[in-house]
């Protein structure tokens, strides 16, 4: 089991996140960024992949690293950092976009297995109500 957010708009749209690490952001990182429409963070792995590149570039052109295979770990190095911070913050930030934007509102928490699951188990209590 999974512990999900519930959140809702002023129009009823009913939206499960889920609480904790985020597999599809430590994977995908910038397409899931994009997906998600969450554009600051896209651009954010965007200019940071090219920072990473840029100091993997300055490190070799001054000698700092010599052999190819230094700067390919070095390169890894970089890409699990950011895959991991996406991975951690991704569904947090998702969840403040859509309160911040899309003035969703928390109105529960609950475990479930699936997205979909969570947000029926919602309107079940709702019902009990």
């Amino acid at each position: 089991m999974k512990h999900y957010d519930i959140l809702k708009n002023s129009a009823g749209s009913i939206r499960a996140i889920k609480q904790g690490w985020s597999w599809p952001a430590f994977f995908f990182t910038g397409l899931w960024a994009l997906a998600k429409q969450l554009w600051g963070i896209f651009a954010l792995v965007i200019v940071a992949n090219i920072g990473s590149f840029a100091i993997a570039t300055f490190l070799v052109s001054n000698h700092v690293i010599r052999s190819l295979g230094a700067l390919r770990v070095l390169n890894i190095v970089f890409v699990i950092i950011i895959s991991g911070i996406l991975g951690m913050q991704g569904n947090s930030w998702l969840m403040d976009k859509l309160v911040s934007y899309y003035k969703f509102t928390w109105v529960d928490a609950v475990d479930a297995a699936t997205p979909e699951e969570a947000k029926m188990l919602y309107l079940k209590s709702l019902k009990k109500e």
